[in-house]
Protein backbone atom coordinates (compact mmCIF):
# COMPACT_ATOMS: atom_id res chain seq x y z
CA UNK A 1 0.00 0.00 0.00
CA UNK A 2 1.17 3.28 -1.00
CA UNK A 3 2.14 5.42 2.10
CA UNK A 4 4.12 8.34 0.88
CA UNK A 5 7.13 6.35 0.21
CA UNK A 6 7.38 5.79 4.23
CA UNK A 7 7.80 2.01 3.14
CA UNK A 8 7.52 -1.01 6.39
CA UNK A 9 10.31 -3.21 5.38
CA UNK A 10 12.65 -0.01 3.94
CA UNK A 11 11.98 1.30 8.06
CA UNK A 12 13.61 -1.73 9.20
CA UNK A 13 16.87 -0.87 7.80
CA UNK A 14 19.44 2.19 8.86
CA UNK A 15 20.05 3.18 5.29
CA UNK A 16 17.95 6.53 3.94
CA UNK A 17 17.97 5.35 0.17
CA UNK A 18 16.02 2.32 0.97
CA UNK A 19 12.79 4.96 1.34
CA UNK A 20 13.23 6.30 -2.05
CA UNK A 21 12.05 4.26 -5.49
CA UNK A 22 14.51 6.06 -7.53
CA UNK A 23 17.21 4.62 -5.58
CA UNK A 24 16.56 1.66 -5.31
CA UNK A 25 15.39 1.42 -9.21
CA UNK A 26 19.04 2.49 -9.40
CA UNK A 27 20.31 -0.39 -7.17
CA UNK A 28 17.74 -3.04 -9.01
CA UNK A 29 19.83 -1.75 -12.76
CA UNK A 30 22.68 -1.92 -11.47
CA UNK A 31 22.72 -5.29 -9.81
CA UNK A 32 20.65 -6.87 -13.02
CA UNK A 33 23.29 -5.41 -15.34
CA UNK A 34 26.32 -6.92 -13.11
CA UNK A 35 24.41 -10.23 -13.17
CA UNK A 36 23.41 -10.44 -17.21
CA UNK A 37 24.31 -13.44 -18.41
CA UNK A 38 24.02 -15.62 -21.59
CA UNK A 39 21.84 -18.62 -21.17
CA UNK A 40 22.49 -22.08 -22.06
CA UNK A 41 19.45 -22.41 -24.20
CA UNK A 42 19.18 -21.43 -27.85
CA UNK A 43 15.48 -19.88 -27.77
CA UNK A 44 15.00 -16.24 -27.57
CA UNK A 45 14.22 -14.40 -24.03
CA UNK A 46 12.15 -11.70 -23.90
CA UNK A 47 12.83 -9.47 -20.86
CA UNK A 48 10.98 -6.13 -19.69
CA UNK A 49 12.51 -4.74 -17.00
CA UNK A 50 10.43 -1.44 -15.03
CA UNK A 51 12.06 0.85 -12.82
CA UNK A 52 10.68 3.61 -11.50
CA UNK A 53 13.78 6.68 -13.20
CA UNK A 54 13.57 9.22 -13.70
CA UNK A 55 10.59 10.05 -11.78
CA UNK A 56 9.57 12.10 -8.67
CA UNK A 57 11.07 12.57 -6.32
CA UNK A 58 14.68 13.76 -7.00
CA UNK A 59 17.12 12.11 -4.86
CA UNK A 60 19.86 10.92 -7.36
CA UNK A 61 22.71 13.54 -9.22
CA UNK A 62 23.98 13.19 -12.96
CA UNK A 63 25.56 10.28 -11.40
CA UNK A 64 23.68 8.53 -9.95
CA UNK A 65 24.82 9.42 -5.82
CA UNK A 66 22.12 9.83 -3.66
CA UNK A 67 21.29 13.23 -2.95
CA UNK A 68 18.77 13.70 -1.11
CA UNK A 69 15.60 14.49 -1.67
CA UNK A 70 15.61 17.86 -3.57
CA UNK A 71 13.01 20.10 -4.90
CA UNK A 72 11.82 20.05 -8.54
CA UNK A 73 13.43 21.69 -11.15
CA UNK A 74 14.61 21.29 -14.59
CA UNK A 75 17.70 21.21 -14.16
CA UNK A 76 17.42 18.27 -11.09
CA UNK A 77 15.05 16.62 -12.91
CA UNK A 78 17.08 16.50 -15.93
CA UNK A 79 20.41 15.35 -13.71
CA UNK A 80 18.29 12.74 -12.69
CA UNK A 81 17.01 11.70 -16.06
CA UNK A 82 20.62 11.62 -17.02
CA UNK A 83 21.35 9.25 -14.39
CA UNK A 84 18.84 7.13 -15.79
CA UNK A 85 20.06 6.94 -19.18
CA UNK A 86 23.82 6.23 -17.91
CA UNK A 87 22.27 3.19 -16.32
CA UNK A 88 20.41 2.20 -19.76
CA UNK A 89 23.58 2.40 -21.82
CA UNK A 90 25.48 0.90 -19.18
CA UNK A 91 23.33 -2.15 -19.88
CA UNK A 92 23.62 -1.88 -23.20
CA UNK A 93 27.73 -2.41 -23.17
CA UNK A 94 27.26 -5.18 -21.07
CA UNK A 95 25.34 -6.90 -24.23
CA UNK A 96 28.18 -5.47 -25.95
CA UNK A 97 30.48 -7.81 -23.64
CA UNK A 98 28.45 -10.71 -23.73
CA UNK A 99 28.45 -10.43 -27.53
CA UNK A 100 24.32 -10.63 -27.86
CA UNK A 101 23.83 -6.84 -28.90
CA UNK A 102 23.74 -7.15 -32.24
CA UNK A 103 20.96 -9.61 -32.52
CA UNK A 104 18.96 -8.28 -30.13
CA UNK A 105 15.89 -5.95 -30.53
CA UNK A 106 15.79 -3.19 -27.42
CA UNK A 107 13.29 -0.49 -26.65
CA UNK A 108 13.27 2.01 -24.04
CA UNK A 109 10.80 4.35 -23.36
CA UNK A 110 8.95 6.05 -20.81
CA UNK A 111 5.53 6.67 -19.64
CA UNK A 112 5.31 9.98 -19.83
CA UNK A 113 7.47 13.46 -20.45
CA UNK A 114 8.16 15.88 -17.71
CA UNK A 115 5.42 17.23 -15.56
CA UNK A 116 6.17 21.35 -16.57
CA UNK A 117 3.51 21.91 -18.70
CA UNK A 118 1.06 19.67 -20.61
CA UNK A 119 2.78 19.83 -23.55
CA UNK A 120 6.10 18.46 -22.33
CA UNK A 121 4.38 15.95 -20.52
CA UNK A 122 3.88 14.19 -23.93
CA UNK A 123 6.95 14.20 -24.63
CA UNK A 124 7.88 10.38 -23.66
CA UNK A 125 11.97 9.36 -24.33
CA UNK A 126 12.05 6.78 -26.91
CA UNK A 127 14.71 4.50 -28.61
CA UNK A 128 14.30 1.67 -30.37
CA UNK A 129 17.53 -1.13 -31.15
CA UNK A 130 16.43 -3.21 -33.85
CA UNK A 131 17.61 -6.77 -34.45
CA UNK A 132 21.11 -7.35 -36.59
CA UNK A 133 21.71 -3.68 -36.55
CA UNK A 134 25.10 -2.60 -34.89
CA UNK A 135 25.06 1.23 -35.95
CA UNK A 136 25.37 4.13 -33.17
CA UNK A 137 21.94 5.73 -32.40
CA UNK A 138 20.33 8.82 -34.46
CA UNK A 139 17.80 11.22 -33.32
CA UNK A 140 14.69 10.87 -35.64
CA UNK A 141 12.12 13.49 -36.21
CA UNK A 142 9.54 10.88 -36.93
CA UNK A 143 6.02 12.18 -35.02
CA UNK A 144 5.17 8.69 -32.81
CA UNK A 145 3.92 7.58 -30.02
CA UNK A 146 4.24 4.74 -27.39
CA UNK A 147 1.28 3.45 -29.14
CA UNK A 148 3.72 2.64 -31.91
CA UNK A 149 5.57 0.32 -30.13
CA UNK A 150 3.56 -3.06 -30.01
CA UNK A 151 3.09 -3.28 -34.40
CA UNK A 152 6.74 -1.83 -34.48
CA UNK A 153 7.91 -4.88 -32.55
CA UNK A 154 6.51 -7.61 -34.38
CA UNK A 155 7.15 -5.91 -37.51
CA UNK A 156 10.69 -5.82 -36.60
CA UNK A 157 10.77 -9.37 -35.64
CA UNK A 158 8.71 -10.19 -38.92
CA UNK A 159 5.25 -11.52 -37.34
CA UNK A 160 2.40 -11.07 -39.83
CA UNK A 161 -0.54 -9.16 -38.64
CA UNK A 162 1.14 -6.38 -36.93
CA UNK A 163 -1.13 -3.79 -38.46
CA UNK A 164 -3.84 -4.76 -36.22
CA UNK A 165 -1.94 -3.78 -33.57
CA UNK A 166 -1.46 -0.39 -34.44
CA UNK A 167 1.49 1.65 -37.37
CA UNK A 168 4.74 0.39 -37.57
CA UNK A 169 7.64 2.80 -36.93
CA UNK A 170 9.55 1.08 -39.52
CA UNK A 171 7.06 2.19 -42.13
CA UNK A 172 6.56 5.60 -41.11
CA UNK A 173 7.56 8.92 -43.19
CA UNK A 174 8.41 12.65 -42.90
CA UNK A 175 4.68 13.31 -42.24
CA UNK A 176 3.72 16.15 -40.33
CA UNK A 177 0.11 16.14 -40.53
CA UNK A 178 0.09 12.64 -38.43
CA UNK A 179 -2.59 12.86 -35.66
CA UNK A 180 -1.61 11.26 -32.04
CA UNK A 181 -4.39 11.30 -29.32
CA UNK A 182 -2.60 11.84 -25.90
CA UNK A 183 -5.53 11.28 -22.50
CA UNK A 184 -4.75 13.13 -19.71
CA UNK A 185 -5.84 13.35 -16.04
CA UNK A 186 -4.45 15.38 -13.06
CA UNK A 187 -3.61 13.64 -9.88
CA UNK A 188 -2.76 14.59 -6.55
CA UNK A 189 -2.45 12.59 -3.56
CA UNK A 190 -6.64 13.46 -3.02
CA UNK A 191 -7.00 11.80 -6.19
CA UNK A 192 -5.53 8.16 -5.08
CA UNK A 193 -8.23 8.46 -2.30
CA UNK A 194 -11.11 9.16 -4.41
CA UNK A 195 -13.10 6.36 -5.87
CA UNK A 196 -12.66 7.62 -9.42
CA UNK A 197 -10.05 9.43 -11.03
CA UNK A 198 -10.57 12.99 -12.20
CA UNK A 199 -12.31 13.40 -16.04
CA UNK A 200 -10.12 12.23 -18.50
CA UNK A 201 -9.28 14.60 -21.35
CA UNK A 202 -8.68 13.44 -24.86
CA UNK A 203 -6.48 15.66 -27.26
CA UNK A 204 -5.78 15.18 -30.56
CA UNK A 205 -1.70 16.31 -31.46
CA UNK A 206 -0.94 17.12 -35.36
CA UNK A 207 2.66 18.14 -36.31
CA UNK A 208 5.58 18.66 -33.13
CA UNK A 209 3.94 17.92 -29.80
CA UNK A 210 5.75 20.80 -28.31
CA UNK A 211 3.82 23.28 -29.62
CA UNK A 212 0.87 23.75 -28.05
CA UNK A 213 -0.93 25.18 -30.98
CA UNK A 214 -1.10 21.92 -32.70
CA UNK A 215 -3.39 20.52 -29.41
CA UNK A 216 -7.00 20.25 -30.00
CA UNK A 217 -9.25 18.99 -27.41
CA UNK A 218 -11.35 16.30 -28.43
CA UNK A 219 -13.35 15.51 -25.57
CA UNK A 220 -14.08 14.65 -22.17
CA UNK A 221 -14.68 11.38 -20.06
CA UNK A 222 -16.29 12.53 -16.82
CA UNK A 223 -16.35 9.62 -13.67
CA UNK A 224 -19.53 8.83 -12.17
CA UNK A 225 -22.05 11.23 -13.34
CA UNK A 226 -19.93 13.88 -13.13
CA UNK A 227 -20.76 16.80 -15.90
CA UNK A 228 -18.13 19.57 -15.11
CA UNK A 229 -14.43 20.00 -14.09
CA UNK A 230 -15.40 21.97 -11.50
CA UNK A 231 -19.36 22.74 -11.20
CA UNK A 232 -20.93 25.94 -12.19
CA UNK A 233 -17.93 28.16 -11.88
CA UNK A 234 -18.46 32.06 -10.67
CA UNK A 235 -15.04 32.84 -10.32
CA UNK A 236 -11.55 30.61 -11.09
CA UNK A 237 -8.91 31.78 -9.11
CA UNK A 238 -6.26 30.80 -10.85
CA UNK A 239 -3.75 30.71 -7.73
CA UNK A 240 -6.33 28.11 -6.30
CA UNK A 241 -5.58 24.64 -6.17
CA UNK A 242 -9.50 23.42 -7.31
CA UNK A 243 -9.06 26.25 -10.37
CA UNK A 244 -6.78 23.30 -12.22
CA UNK A 245 -9.73 21.17 -13.17
CA UNK A 246 -11.03 23.40 -15.49
CA UNK A 247 -7.75 23.71 -17.42
CA UNK A 248 -7.34 22.25 -20.79
CA UNK A 249 -4.71 23.22 -23.42
CA UNK A 250 -2.72 25.98 -23.31
CA UNK A 251 -1.19 26.61 -19.75
CA UNK A 252 2.64 26.32 -18.48
CA UNK A 253 1.14 24.44 -15.22
CA UNK A 254 -0.63 22.90 -13.05
CA UNK A 255 -1.91 25.89 -11.72
CA UNK A 256 -2.13 27.59 -15.10
CA UNK A 257 -0.81 31.22 -14.93
CA UNK A 258 0.88 31.98 -18.11
CA UNK A 259 -0.95 31.40 -21.32
CA UNK A 260 1.13 29.00 -23.79
CA UNK A 261 0.63 29.32 -27.33
CA UNK A 262 -1.97 31.76 -28.87
CA UNK A 263 -4.70 29.65 -27.71
CA UNK A 264 -5.93 28.89 -23.74
CA UNK A 265 -8.60 26.84 -22.91
CA UNK A 266 -10.97 26.57 -20.17
CA UNK A 267 -14.04 23.65 -19.83
CA UNK A 268 -16.34 24.11 -17.06
CA UNK A 269 -20.14 24.65 -16.73
CA UNK A 270 -21.65 27.74 -17.12
CA UNK A 271 -25.21 29.25 -15.57
CA UNK A 272 -27.99 29.39 -17.88
CA UNK A 273 -27.83 32.98 -17.08
CA UNK A 274 -24.54 33.94 -17.58
CA UNK A 275 -23.94 37.40 -19.06
CA UNK A 276 -20.77 38.25 -19.21
CA UNK A 277 -17.18 35.67 -19.24
CA UNK A 278 -14.24 38.25 -17.54
CA UNK A 279 -10.54 37.41 -17.48
CA UNK A 280 -8.28 39.65 -15.68
CA UNK A 281 -4.78 39.53 -17.72
CA UNK A 282 -1.22 41.33 -17.59
CA UNK A 283 0.25 41.21 -21.36
CA UNK A 284 4.19 41.65 -21.40
CA UNK A 285 5.26 44.38 -23.61
CA UNK A 286 6.87 42.48 -25.79
CA UNK A 287 3.53 41.24 -26.69
CA UNK A 288 1.95 44.79 -27.41
CA UNK A 289 -0.46 45.93 -29.15
CA UNK A 290 -2.63 42.33 -28.26
CA UNK A 291 -5.66 41.51 -29.42
CA UNK A 292 -8.04 38.70 -27.48
CA UNK A 293 -10.55 37.08 -28.28
CA UNK A 294 -13.21 34.75 -26.34
CA UNK A 295 -14.81 31.89 -28.05
CA UNK A 296 -17.20 30.11 -25.97
CA UNK A 297 -18.19 26.44 -27.47
CA UNK A 298 -16.70 27.55 -30.78
CA UNK A 299 -18.84 31.19 -31.12
CA UNK A 300 -16.73 34.67 -31.29
CA UNK A 301 -17.81 36.78 -28.66
CA UNK A 302 -15.95 39.98 -28.55
CA UNK A 303 -12.23 41.10 -29.64
CA UNK A 304 -10.31 43.60 -27.90
CA UNK A 305 -6.96 45.46 -28.34
CA UNK A 306 -4.48 45.79 -25.25
CA UNK A 307 -2.01 48.74 -25.87
CA UNK A 308 -0.29 48.99 -22.85
CA UNK A 309 1.22 46.70 -20.37
CA UNK A 310 -0.57 46.53 -17.20
CA UNK A 311 -3.24 44.34 -15.32
CA UNK A 312 -6.85 44.79 -17.31
CA UNK A 313 -9.74 42.90 -16.88
CA UNK A 314 -11.53 42.31 -20.00
CA UNK A 315 -15.42 41.93 -20.26
CA UNK A 316 -16.48 39.71 -23.11
CA UNK A 317 -20.18 39.72 -23.96
CA UNK A 318 -21.80 35.77 -23.94
CA UNK A 319 -24.68 34.85 -25.90
CA UNK A 320 -26.69 32.33 -23.77
CA UNK A 321 -27.29 30.79 -27.23
CA UNK A 322 -23.52 29.11 -27.07
CA UNK A 323 -24.02 27.62 -23.53
CA UNK A 324 -24.10 24.13 -23.07
CA UNK A 325 -25.74 22.70 -20.44
CA UNK A 326 -22.78 20.30 -19.47
CA UNK A 327 -19.38 21.30 -20.33
CA UNK A 328 -18.51 24.63 -21.88
CA UNK A 329 -15.39 25.20 -23.92
CA UNK A 330 -13.97 28.51 -23.35
CA UNK A 331 -10.88 29.63 -25.56
CA UNK A 332 -8.93 33.30 -25.18
CA UNK A 333 -7.36 33.42 -28.32
CA UNK A 334 -4.38 35.83 -28.34
CA UNK A 335 -2.77 37.82 -31.95
CA UNK A 336 0.86 37.22 -30.36
CA UNK A 337 3.22 35.06 -28.68
CA UNK A 338 7.35 35.50 -27.50
CA UNK A 339 9.33 33.85 -25.05
CA UNK A 340 10.13 35.63 -21.82
CA UNK A 341 12.87 35.57 -19.88
CA UNK A 342 14.87 33.19 -22.02
CA UNK A 343 12.72 30.63 -22.10
CA UNK A 344 11.58 27.91 -24.66
CA UNK A 345 8.07 28.54 -24.43
CA UNK A 346 6.05 31.25 -26.81
CA UNK A 347 3.12 33.02 -24.12
CA UNK A 348 1.08 35.32 -24.97
CA UNK A 349 -0.12 36.97 -21.29
CA UNK A 350 -0.01 36.07 -17.95
CA UNK A 351 -3.64 35.18 -16.22
CA UNK A 352 -4.88 36.23 -12.67
CA UNK A 353 -8.41 35.41 -12.82
CA UNK A 354 -11.55 34.64 -14.51
CA UNK A 355 -14.87 35.88 -13.43
CA UNK A 356 -18.54 34.55 -14.89
CA UNK A 357 -20.88 37.13 -14.56
CA UNK A 358 -24.65 35.96 -14.29
CA UNK A 359 -27.90 38.42 -15.42
CA UNK A 360 -31.31 38.89 -13.86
Amino acid sequence: MYNDEKWLISSLFNNEELNFRPAVARDNLEYFTKHLYVGSQPAPRYKFIHVVLPHLPIVLDETCSFIGKQSMSRLAYSNQAQCSLDLFFSLVDKLKVLKVYDNSLIVLSSDHGIHTVLADSALATQMIKYPNVSAAFEVSDLLTSNVDIPATILDALKIDGFESYGESILRMTDDLSRKRVYRYHPWSSEVAKSAYIPELENYTITGDASDAGNWVNSGTIYPGGKKAASGSVLSLNFDGHDSKLAFGSGWTGSKGSWGAGDKQVLKMALPDNTAFIKAKIHVPSVNLPQQFTLFVNGSASKTFTIKKSEWVTLSFPVDLATINDGVNTLVFQSSKTNTINNGHLKLSALYSRVYVVVGK
